[in-house]
């Protein structure tokens, strides 16, 4: 472990800073945990955007902009080695980190910091880890071999349990918690009454491979029908609202009239709109926990397991349409389904209570980090790592640069210089 006297501060890995509502209410909720059960630490977060997270989360908090690889990234890893080098505890988390649908940067990215903390000495633990799936086998292979050299993991649902437990990791390394934003504000809400404005439903839609885009306008269309008005709920800012725009060009002009997209610029502005709305219907996962934390009826739309997870956790688990079926009638459900929420209100109050505890103990578990040890081979393995991603991301960045480069070139041979510069020779 680190032995510098000095380390008083914790760092915290995750995908903040986008800025999308899910994450910074993941933020928010870490923020709060350790401010409760580590109040002498500093705490030091890495973000995309440092004015954002302060604008979202936390104000007082330190924070280091730059997500690997982009350039911001090499630009602050000298005061990201410094930092981590002062820190008693690394901790990565919360939300899906650790899969590579999207993208393989995000999951490379958090090991590094992981392999980072290591090579440093530094204990290394996760917290509301979500975990797969995974798309390449080779990412899958060295997430579990790095995921085997942390302290402690603690992951938000069986699913992401069960696939670390596939990838070889010691399970008794591994602890089923909750989503960190699902346990933190559950708390908040001491029970299910609620002021709403009838008729006002709220959407929550995401941009998805292989969604017809006219079925979602014909939903709109269709509940704007029956004297609704809709509420478009942007959890990830400008591609929801992009998405948005996309689907309403399809509609009709009263429908549009209907709707409003609501871009929130605090997690407190969002669960106010959730909260006002009489139904809603969820595919962003945090979309479906500011619902349920508040006792909002909703009908969660699924397009990933962590959205299964969730809605089961919860207890509403046979009201789940994937999105692969989800078409313009979904919004037939919306009367059974609100039946059905409010008769079961007091069973699915107790299951987000449960999530509350949950979330309280993952901090607990954290206070006995001072135990943890980082041993000899742990280190060199960090910083093997360490090594292979810096320069896999050097790499990456670089040919990054040099297509931009190229991309710019051809279109100046592509535009009017070219036939100026054809004409002088």
């Amino acid at each position: 472990m680190n032995s510098n006297k000095q380390s008083n501060k914790i760092i915290i890995s995750g995908f903040y800073g986008r800025p999308n509502l899910g994450d910074e209410a993941i933020c928010w909720g870490i923020i709060e945990g350790l401010k409760k059960y580590f109040c002498k630490q500093q705490i030091v977060i890495i973000t995309t955007s440092q004015e954002v997270s302060r604008s979202f989360t936390c104000s007082t908090c330190e924070y280091i902009e730059g997500n690997y690889p982009n350039w911001r990234f090499w630009r602050s890893l000298k005061k990201l080695l410094s930092n981590i080098r002062q820190s008693k505890l690394v901790l990565i988390g919360g939300g899906g980190l650790f899969q590579d649908v999207h993208n393989c940067r995000t999951p490379l990215g958090h090991l590094l910091i992981g392999c980072l903390g290591l090579s440093l000495g530094v204990p290394v633990c996760t917290i509301g880890l979500g975990v797969g799936p995974f798309k390449r086998t080779w990412i899958a292979m060295m997430t579990g071999y790095l995921t085997n050299k942390f302290s402690l993991v603690m992951v938000r649902d069986q699913y992401s349990m069960d696939t670390l437990l596939e990838l070889g990791v010691d399970s008794h390394k591994i602890f089923i918690g909750a989503d960190i934003a699902a346990g933190f504000l559950g708390r908040k809400f001491e029970d299910y009454s609620r002021n709403y404005t009838k008729n006002l439903i709220g959407i929550s839609l995401r941009p998805w491979p292989g969604v017809d885009i006219s079925q979602h306008a014909e939903l709109f269309e269709n509940l704007v029908k029956t004297d609704k008005k809709l509420s478009l709920l942007c959890c990830e800012m400008e591609s929801d609202a992009n998405y948005y725009n996309e689907i309403l060009d399809l509609c009709s002009d009263d429908t549009r009239k209907c709707c409003e997209i609501f871009i929130p610029s605090k997690v407190e502005n969002a669960i106010e709109e959730i909260g006002q709305t009489e139904f809603f219907i969820a595919m962003r996962l945090h979309a479906c926990v500011l619902c349920a934390v508040q006792g909002v009826p909703f009908i969660p739309v699924s397009y990933a397991p962590k959205v299964k997870s969730f809605s089961k956790d919860y207890g509403i688990k046979k009201w789940i349409v994937d999105v692969e079926v989800m078409d313009s009638n979904v919004y037939k459900k919306i009367p059974i389904v609100s039946q059905s929420i409010q008769k079961n209100k007091t069973t699915l109050k107790r299951n987000i209570l449960k999530m509350s505890l949950q979330w309280d103990s993952m901090f607990k578990r954290l206070v006995n980090y001072n135990e943890l040890k980082v041993n000899i081979r742990d280190r060199i393995a960090g910083l093997f790592f360490s090594i292979f991603l810096l320069f896999l991301g050097f790499i990456y960045e670089l040919f990054r640069v040099l297509m931009k480069i190229i991309g710019r070139g051809l279109k100046i041979l592509n535009s009017e210089n070219i036939r100026i510069f054809k004409s002088i020779l």
